[in-house]
């Protein structure tokens, strides 16, 4: 069969090209443009020289504008997560996050970007958030979290008592693509964990949700429960912990029946947490 039977075949340049293409990326490792051009030439043997070269310099044009493309998104998304990451660990430094535990966050950066790179977030999602594990107390992690000039604080809770009904990383980690609660605005705590369930994805829980507070602006749009946590006590399972910002603008983290329904307060989810391979840090 040559060329020009195979573009008759094909239909259309085009589709020679992709065909051409993809024989290319069958290889484990992405060609070159001289070993394309060297694939391409063999097919060309057959033609006109007039022929042949116009449709090679076409399916090189082509395979080169499809391959700086891809590239330099490539680029751009491996650029803005190295930001991200860096954006978080300064936030949490200027949190006041332990130099210890700081030291932890910073180890899991080719592990955190590369995985998130790995991952097409949804819509408005945030890639990654970086999460301390059980490191810090709530009261420390609270403190962390301010309205301007005000400081978080524990409120009618017992943080002996919140119980996570999910299992999570001691040391450091990240979860990923996390939605900040919008689409559960609304909805009870156990319809909201009912929901986030049916879609395929996780709940977060107590720690996770108020360092999305320390990280973003949530709270300045609207309150948040941790659907993966419960409240022990006398409430039992009753309650899950909810941060939000009082009438006198300080954040304050409680418990809030899972029953009741609030237009303010939503429940944030990831896709996943942690990694594969689950890292060894050293404290």
């Amino acid at each position: 069969m040559n060329i020009l039977t195979l573009i008759k075949k094909f239909q259309t340049i085009d589709n020679l090209i992709i065909w051409v293409y993809n024989i290319s990326r069958k290889k484990e490792l992405l060609m070159s443009k001289t070993e394309v051009k060297e694939k391409v030439v063999d097919l060309l043997k057959e033609v006109q020289p007039q022929e042949g070269k116009e449709i090679l310099a076409e399916i090189i044009q082509r395979i080169d504008t499809e391959e700086i493309k891809k590239r330099e998104e490539r680029l751009k998304k491996i650029k803005d997560l190295d930001e991200l990451f860096s954006n978080q660990i300064k936030k949490w430094q200027e949190a006041g996050c332990p130099e210890q535990v700081m030291e932890m966050f910073k180890l899991l950066r080719d592990a955190v970007t590369g995985k998130a790179y790995k991952i097409t977030p949804g819509k408005g999602n945030l890639s990654f958030l970086l999460c301390p594990g059980k490191t810090l107390s709530l009261y420390s992690l609270m403190a962390m979290v301010h309205n301007n000039n005000e400081v978080g604080r524990v409120y009618l809770l017992n943080p002996n008592a919140v119980i996570d009904q999910i299992e999570a990383p001691e040391n450091p980690y990240a979860i990923f693509d996390v939605e900040i609660g919008k689409k559960t605005l609304g909805k009870s705590v156990k319809t909201a964990a009912k929901s986030i369930r049916a879609k395929g994805r996780l709940e977060i829980i107590n720690t996770e949700s108020i360092a999305l507070c320390i990280q973003t602006d949530v709270l300045k749009e609207h309150s948040v429960v941790a659907t993966g946590s419960c409240c022990g006590g006398d409430l039992s399972v009753s309650s899950a912990p909810s941060v939000y910002i009082d009438n006198g603008g300080t954040p304050r983290l409680e418990p809030v029946a899972i029953e009741e329904a609030h237009l303010e307060k939503g429940s944030p989810s990831c896709s996943s947490r942690g990694f594969d391979r689950q890292l060894v840090v050293s404290q």
